[in-house]
């Protein structure tokens, strides 16, 4: 019902508008119901059921058309989460609580927010009450159903929460064992997953070792013991003679291959029966200690310092005997020669037959040879460093050299050189060497040559003018 008044009336412009107010609202209310509903008090809604700090929550309102959504969260301070909750004008707002344990981001029905949760839930172990690593019961979270999930589940004989082969449960879920093919951290040292007991690997996981009882890689034997004297040595090699290690049926073994030493090639004690000269044997089984030899060369090998220095021979015997013939042998002297001038010879001791059949092939000393190739040898030879051995070689048949005289400083300016003359005659060599004389108190160099000797005023030092 309307009421009218006259124009400029001002009660009926206030009616006017009233009326106008009333009906737009009724417009609104009829076209817009669903509006109606979503400013309705019941459009907060807090999963967890309210402020309930213990379990993940997510608070949802709608007011004026707008959604608001919140999600329980952690803060900085670990006793502490920020929780959400529907407000007295059914808005969702959030708040900040201390929590008995810690805060911690878990998933609860497949929802994932923040909850108060004991300290043993962040602790990166499985406890007892925990059925994985932080997870289930208390820990809310769900422990996931798969190996490595620290739950021993169906097919499963350990689950230790890691992927580590390497400790008492592997990567499967199944006991560390020997031949798994996973070395067991300071349970195994080695592992190599396979049943064969002769490689690097025994079958019970141990590293191959000589002594071990087996024979492995490289190894000729492994008897398990330390007795070096059986047939298998400590290095695990079949005693062998030359190996340094007297085994088996050896009476010695100086681990070379010198056979007339104090220890024959065959690994036997040196006796006057081996068909070896050795020890001091003059010849091959004689001479010595053994029995004298038969038909045997009898030299003398001598040196001394010359002029006139302290003289030292060996006997140089030639060992041969009926049945035996050798084309060459050697004896050697073995003294400290500091450098210097030497006169070395190499003669019979008595003239046979036998001595006849050989000749002086050369005498060697510091590496230097002097070839002599007669039947003896009495020759001047310079040593020029330190030595030990000099050596003499005997063979034959003998030569007979033919007469002849070699001057060594020939065609040079030989008063200012050192030198000698070698002369052969009548199958014997004699060498002279230049050398340094006084004659009435005056130096002279007495220069020999092959057309005799000059001897020349001069000042003279080692065989020379200097």
């Amino acid at each position: 019902m309307f009421f009218i008044r006259k124009k400029g009336d001002r009660l009926s412009r206030v009616y006017y508008f009233i009326f106008v107010g009333v009906l737009l609202g009724i417009i609104l209310l009829a076209g817009c119901s669903e509006y109606v509903v979503l400013r309705s008090p019941t459009q907060c809604v807090d999963s967890d059921g309210g402020s309930n700090i213990t379990l993940p929550g997510i608070t949802r309102s709608t007011k004026a058309g707008q959604e608001k959504v919140l999600r329980d969260t952690c803060v900085a301070d670990p006793t502490l989460i920020q929780e959400a909750f529907c407000s007295v004008t059914d808005v969702a707002a959030s708040g900040v609580l201390s929590c008995s344990g810690v805060c911690k981001q878990v998933t609860f029905a497949d929802m994932t927010a923040a909850a108060c949760v004991p300290a043993h839930c962040v602790n990166g172990l499985r406890d007892d009450n925990e059925n994985g690593i932080d997870c289930d019961n208390d820990c809310i979270t769900a422990c996931p159903s798969a190996c490595g999930n620290n739950a021993v589940e169906t097919g499963e004989i350990c689950d230790d929460g890691n992927d580590d082969d390497t400790d008492g449960c592997t990567a499967s879920c199944q006991t560390a064992r020997c031949g798994d093919g996973f070395v067991h951290a300071r349970v195994e040292e080695c592992d190599d997953g396979n049943a064969i007991e002769t490689d690097s690997c025994t079958n019970a996981c141990k590293k191959s070792v000589c002594g071990d009882s087996l024979v492995q890689l490289k190894e000729e034997c492994d008897d398990g013991n330390r007795d070096e004297l059986d047939g298998c040595t400590n290095l695990c090699t079949l005693a062998d003679c030359g190996d340094g290690i007297v085994a088996g049926l050896e009476q010695c073994d100086d681990e070379n291959e010198v056979n007339d030493d104090t220890c024959t090639n065959s690994c036997r004690l040196p006796t006057c029966s081996d068909d070896i000269s050795n020890q001091d044997e003059f010849g091959i089984d004689c001479g010595g200690s053994c029995a004298a030899c038969e038909n045997s060369a009898h030299f003398i090998l001598s040196v001394r310092a010359y002029p006139n220095g302290k003289l030292f021979s060996v006997p140089c015997e030639s060992g041969y005997r009926l049945g035996k013939t050798e084309d060459t042998f050697s004896c050697g002297l073995e003294k400290e020669l500091t450098p210097g001038l030497y006169h070395v010879a190499v003669i019979p001791k008595v003239i046979t037959e036998a001595t006849k059949a050989w000749s002086v092939d050369k005498i060697v000393i510091s590496g230097e040879e002097r070839v002599c190739g007669v039947g003896s040898c009495d020759v001047l030879m310079q040593v020029t460093a330190d030595t030990s051995l000099i050596t003499a070689v005997l063979k034959k048949p003998a030569v007979v050299a033919e007469p002849s005289c070699f001057d060594s400083d020939v065609g040079t300016d030989s008063l200012n050189a050192f030198g000698f003359v070698r002369v052969i005659e009548k199958n014997s060599l004699v060498e002279f060497a230049d050398e340094c004389i006084t004659v009435d108190t005056k130096k002279k160099l007495l220069e020999r040559t092959c057309d005799g000797d000059i001897t020349q005023e001069c000042d003279c030092l080692n065989g020379a003018c200097r």
